[in-house]
C-alpha cells in the first residue's frame, strides 16, 4: 500500500497513458495540477485515498476521459468548470468528500453519462433541470448532501430509465418501503467501464461488481427536498431502485405507482406524505417485502394491499413487530 504525496507524478506522466488506478491506498495531498500532460487518459482511479484540497482544473485537458474515480477522499471546493470539456464521461464519482457549491447546470450537457454519484458531500441548492438531458443515465445518486427545493418533473426524458430490462437479480429482495437498513443486499454489482463501483442503497454503502448496467438506481435521500414527488418518475419502467427518504416532501405517494413496472426498491420514509396508500402498489410484480417503523404504516399498507397473496411484512424489532402480511406477493425464499 502506498503512502504520501503524489506531487512527483508530473514528472512521469506522458501523453501515451491511457489507465491511471492508484485507487485505496494511503495517499495524501493535494491532486497535482498538470493532467494536461495526459491528453489520451480514458480512465483515472484515485478514489479511497487522503487526497485534499481541489480538484485539479487541468482535468478538464482530459477531453476522452471515460471514467473519474475520486470518491472517499477530502477533495472540497466546487465542481471545476473545466470538466464540461470531457464530454466522452460515461463514469463520474465523487462520493464521500466534501465538495461544495451547487451542482452544476452543464452536468446535463455529458450526453454519455451513465452513472453520476455525487453523494455524501456538501452541495447545496436545487437540483437542475438540466439533470434530465442526460438520456443515457443508469445511476444517479445524489443522497446525503444539503439539497433543497423541489424535484424537477421532467424524468421521462431519461431514455435508458423509461426501457424495462430483464430483471437484474440482485437479491433486492424487492424492498416496497425499507425504513431501516436491510442486510439482504447483493455483494457483487460491474459495468463495463470499470472494476467496481460502490453506492447508498437503503441506507448502507455497498460495492458491487456484476451487472451494474442493469441497476437503474435514483437515490436523492437525506437532503431537505420539498414539494410533491414528480409525477414523471411514473415514466421510468425500467427503474429498479427509488430512495427519496429523509426529505421535506410532502403529498401524496403518487396513484399510478404501478406504472413503474421493474421496481423492486422503494423508499420514502422519512418525510412528510400523507393521504392513502396507493393500491397500485399491487401491480408491482417484484415488490415483495415490506419494512415499516411504526404499526400505523404497517396498517395502512395492510389496507392497501390486501388484495394479493402472501406477502411479508417486516419491522425492525427495536420498534416492537415482526410479522406477515398475509395476502399479497410470493414469498420470499
Amino acid at each position: 500500500m502506498f503512502s504520501g504525496s503524489i506531487s512527483s507524478i508530473c514528472k512521469t506522466l506522458h501523453g501515451q497513458l491511457t489507465s491511471i488506478d492508484l485507487s485505496s491506498n494511503k495517499l495524501a495531498g493535494d491532486v497535482p495540477n498538470c493532467w494536461d500532460k495526459t491528453p489520451n487518459l480514458v480512465s483515472l482511479n484515485l478514489a479511497n485515498n487522503r487526497f485534499w484540497g481541489e480538484i485539479p482544473r487541468s482535468f478538464g485537458s482530459l477531453h476522452g476521459l471515460n471514467v473519474l474515480q475520486l470518491r472517499g477522499n477530502s477533495l472540497s471546493g466546487e465542481f471545476p468548470s473545466t470538466l464540461r470539456r470531457c464530454q466522452e464521461l460515461v463514469f463520474v464519482d465523487v462520493a464521500g468528500n466534501e465538495l461544495a457549491g451547487e451542482i452544476p447546470t452543464w452536468i446535463g450537457e455529458i450526453s454519455d453519462l451513465e452513472f453520476l454519484n455525487l453523494g455524501t458531500n456538501k452541495f447545496h441548492g436545487s437540483i437542475p433541470s438540466e439533470i434530465c438531458n442526460l438520456t443515457a443515465i443508469l445511476i444517479l445518486d445524489f443522497s446525503r448532501n444539503n439539497l433543497d427545493g423541489i424535484i424537477p418533473d421532467c424524468f421521462n426524458n431519461l431514455t435508458l430509465m423509461t426501457q424495462r430490462n430483464i430483471p437484474a437479480d440482485l437479491n433486492c429482495a424487492g424492498v416496497v418501503l425499507s425504513l431501516s437498513y436491510n442486510d439482504n443486499l447483493p455483494n457483487h454489482v460491474n459495468i463495463r467501464y470499470y472494476e467496481f463501483s460502490s453506492i447508498q442503497w437503503k441506507g448502507r454503502e455497498s460495492e458491487y461488481r456484476k451487472n451494474l448496467e442493469l441497476l437503474k438506481l435514483i437515490d436523492f435521500s437525506s437532503n431537505k427536498l420539498s414539494g410533491n414527488i414528480p409525477q414523471s418518475f411514473t415514466n421510468m419502467k425500467g427503474l429498479i431502485s427509488l430512495n427519496l427518504s429523509s426529505n421535506r416532501l410532502t403529498g401524496n405517494i403518487l396513484s399510478h405507482i404501478g406504472d413503474m413496472e421493474m421496481l423492486e426498491c422503494l423508499d420514502l420514509s422519512s418525510n412528510q406524505l400523507s393521504g392513502k396508500i396507493p393500491t397500485t402498489l399491487a401491480q408491482l410484480q417484484y415488490l415483495s417485502v415490506l419494512i415499516c417503523r411504526t404499526t400505523i404504516c404497517m396498517e395502512k399498507f395492510q389496507r392497501a394491499l390486501n388484495s394479493k397473496a402472501s406477502m411479508h411484512l417486516l419491522m425492525p424489532r427495536i420498534r416492537g413487530f415482526v410479522g406477515p402480511l398475509s395476502r399479497y406477493a410470493p414469498k420470499i425464499a
